[in-house]
């Protein structure tokens, strides 16, 4: 099924309507009664919920009162090139607004079931929410799959190669897998480009089983997109809608709320008394030591490091722009450097050192300074994997780290869970 474009022509359609307070509050508290009386609620999102991340949307006018500005087809429409406001960032740099992470809050309590974006700005994914019930159903700018095999590679940074030219999607990388080595393609879906089949399938079935859907900043006119709302009218559902703008859907919804989505949601926690989390920057390393089996070569072993970034469900995650291996003194070889993925140290040295220093560089999107990893190594350890996770607060711009589990080659099947602090110097 293929994306199409319905932009807005009439200016009576750009108007921004705001409700009065008190009608706000009203609405607002009849939508907290719903959603805990909720059985499976499922929630869609569109460029409205990044606008205050600094992120523009696509529709607002050239009078709209969001500190973006007006829409990128709103400028185009108009003959201007770029964003002039100050309020604009990257989307590699957008922390995520109180609406995303409420939505984390939201389904981590048991009461939002599936969410469904339009969005393509990955901070869904980035404010934490569970990629499992996440249908980014116009793809992520940070996420490229193999057209051959299927696989997925998160990236912290940008994987179109051709701005000027959308419909080629092709990022210039290859699948890291020797069995494939098929081109990675970037996962976005232009206007008259087919939506990936999988997550628009399961955002049906949760169309279908939903008694509650609220839209968040969708002009809802972009199909198949804005068909699963109209799905959960169709089986009994009740449909909410949160947006400045009129939409297509307002005779259809059961109720109607105009106002900001930060503003809406931010008084619809308060009123379930749940509080919005702070956002963390997470990021997830996994470190792999293993005694290669070879000979010994002139009394030296052979070994290996292997350091990478993977996302919570274990998939390849791009976040290093260089790694540094730090050997103790008694070792002559030193330190090394490598700034291309894989991040691989391999040596042939008379023991095994008792511990490796690594030092991550990030793409520092948020100001991540590096970070040291102290990598204790069991001399008689054939193999072993930890993994890290490494969270990070913007705003006191400090790391924190914990080891999840380990895992090494004598005893496969076993992992073991490592919640106490692992030191970590800047």
């Amino acid at each position: 099924m293929t994306m199409a474009n319905t932009a807005i022509a009439e200016e009576a359609q750009k108007r921004e309507i705001f409700d009065p307070p008190d009608v706000l509050n009203t609405k607002v508290g009849l939508l907290a009664e719903w959603i805990l009386t909720s059985e499976h609620f499922i929630a869609l999102t569109g460029a409205g919920v990044s606008t205050s991340t600094g992120i523009p949307d696509f529709r607002s006018g050239m009078g709209t009162k969001l500190p973006t500005g007006p829409g990128v087809w709103e400028l185009k429409a108009h003959g201007v090139t770029g964003h002039t406001s100050h309020a604009v960032v990257s989307s590699l740099r957008a922390i995520p607004s109180p609406t995303h992470m409420a939505l984390v809050e939201l389904q981590r309590c048991g009461l939002l079931k599936f969410l469904v974006t339009q969005n393509t700005d990955g901070l869904h994914r980035r404010s934490g929410f569970p990629p499992s019930l996440l249908a980014e159903l116009h793809g992520n700018t940070n996420l490229e799959r193999c057209e051959s095999c299927g696989k997925e590679y998160l990236r912290d940074f940008q994987t179109r190669r051709c701005p000027q030219h959308v419909h080629n999607h092709y990022t210039g990388r290859f699948c890291d897998d020797r069995t494939c080595q098929g081109r990675l393609i970037d996962s976005i879906v232009n206007f008259g480009e087919n939506l990936p089949i999988a997550p628009l399938q399961q955002s049906w079935r949760h169309a279908e089983s939903a008694d509650l859907c609220i839209c968040l900043g969708s002009s809802l006119r972009v199909t198949p997109a804005a068909d699963i709302p109209e799905t959960v009218v169709e089986h009994g559902g009740k449909l909410v809608i949160v947006n400045l703008q009129p939409t297509p859907l307002d005779s259809i919804c059961d109720l109607r709320i105009f106002g900001l989505v930060d503003d809406v949601i931010q008084r619809l926690m308060q009123l379930l008394e749940m509080s919005i989390p702070r956002f963390t920057l997470t990021r997830y390393v996994r470190l792999e030591f293993s005694q290669l089996p070879s000979e010994l070569i002139q009394g030296n072993l052979d070994w290996e490091l292997h350091i990478c970034g993977i996302d919570e469900q274990g998939q390849p995650y791009s976040i290093f722009v260089q790694v540094d291996f730090i050997l103790p003194a008694a070792f002559s070889q030193g330190n090394f450097s490598e700034r291309v993925e894989p991040f691989v140290l391999r040596q042939c040295t008379p023991t095994v050192p008792e511990y490796i220093d690594v030092r991550v560089h990030f793409q520092g999107h948020y100001g991540e300074p590096p970070l040291l990893i102290h990598l204790p190594i069991a001399p008689l350890q054939a193999k072993m994997v930890q993994t890290y996770r490494l969270d990070f607060d913007p705003q006191a711009l400090e790391w924190r780290s914990n080891v999840i589990y380990e895992k090494d080659s004598v005893s496969p099947n076993h992992t073991s869970p490592k919640p106490s602090t692992v030191p970590l110097v800047g």
